[in-house]
Order: structure tokens, then sequence, then C-alpha cells
């Protein structure tokens, strides 16, 4: 609002040039990204077919098959064959609903909105599918997409995990050993999960008020 406001009181020939500033820094993050993203790489390309709305997607099982084979020492030419089955038998599945819709809620204007699982999660649900020996459905399908999934996607993790050791390596904590600073990285972790970063969310039932 402010922008627009200030905008408002340029002249035409200054709006102009404004404009067309803007449209050149666009322009210019637009031919970077499409220069320096892997746009082109095949084997990126291929990982989307682990979405659930591929699974039944006439390219899914050769792409599939491209993704086990790119992945060095992974699997061997008898496993990649049973690859091929078992995504035939996995795009014919019965998944229920609630293994891809995490919830689904209306906005303040009365739109639906639909929150989906997270990929592991759906992945973890496929994968607790078993034969009627009790065996694993899809072992070769399951050993292929955890090694791809635990890809990280960036390095924000990472990163989070060096600004919450700054944190906890202060110039009063200089003496801490190992241990105790693995100790409180797992209590921050703790309670970013259970407390949403609160300590007062994290509920406490009654066995660690015995122990």
């Amino acid at each position: 609002e402010e922008t627009r406001k200030s905008l408002a009181l340029l002249s035409k020939d200054k709006k102009e040039t404004f404009f067309r500033d803007v449209r050149n820094i666009f322009q210019s993050i637009a031919s970077y990204l499409k220069s320096n993203l892997p746009l082109n790489n095949s084997f990126l390309r291929d990982l989307k077919i682990l979405g659930p709305s591929y699974r039944s997607d006439p390219q899914a099982i050769d792409a599939i098959v491209r993704i086990g084979r790119f992945i060095p020492g992974l699997l061997s030419s008898n496993e990649i064959d049973l690859l091929n089955d078992e995504w035939l038998m996995y795009s014919i599945e019965t998944i229920d609903d609630s293994w891809l819709i995490k919830r689904k809620y209306n906005d303040l204007h009365g739109r639906e909105h639909i929150e989906y699982h997270e990929i592991d999660y759906y992945w973890n649900k496929v994968f607790s599918i078993v034969r009627v020996n009790g065996h694993p459905k899809y072992s070769t399908l399951r050993k292929l997409v955890k090694n791809v999934l635990i890809v990280s996607h960036g390095n924000a993790d990472v990163e989070r995990g060096f600004s919450t050791n700054g944190n906890i390596l202060t110039e009063e904590r200089t003496l801490l050993s190992e241990k105790s600073i693995n100790g409180l990285q797992a209590i921050y972790d703790g309670v970013e999960y259970l407390g949403d970063g609160s300590v007062h969310k994290v509920k406490i039932d009654n066995y660690y008020w015995r122990n």
C-alpha cells in the first residue's frame, strides 16, 4: 500500500522508468534461473513420478526403471526387473485417501482447502502393505524410494543447525562437552517438534513425572 501511494506521487516519466527497471530486474532473475537451475536434468524430471498423482501415468514405469539404473550400486539387474513388476502392481493398488489428505478445511470466505501429507508419510503407508505371507509387497520399490527421499532438497536444515549451535555455544558456554551440546540440540529439536518452538506447549505425561 505504501509503495502504491509513493508511485502515485511520481511523474509519468519517472513511473515509466521505474516499471522498466523492475521489468529488467525480473527478466535478469528469470534468465539467471534458467541458465543455472537443472531444468534439463532427466533424473530430477523422472522423480516427479514419486508423486501419488503419477502412479498410473503410462510413462511412470520407464521413469522408475531409469531412476533405479541411475543410482550406482543400489539395485542389481534382477532387482531392476522386479522394480518394473512392483510398479505395475503399485499402479493398480487401492490407495486410501487418508494416506494422501491430511485434512480439509474452509477459509473465512468459505473456500475449501486441502492439506496433504508429506511424501514420506504417503510412501510409508504404501510400504506397510504386505503379501498374504506377511512379507512386504514392495520391497524393491521401498529400497529405491527410501534412498531417493533421503537426498536433501537444499541446505536449509544444515544452515539452521549451524544457527542453533551458534545460539548454544555462547561465550559463557565454551567448556561444554560434545555430549552436552548434542543433548541441548536434542532438547531444542524436541521443543520445535513437540511444542512448535514453545516450551510451555510441550505436553508432559505422568511417565515423565515419575521418572
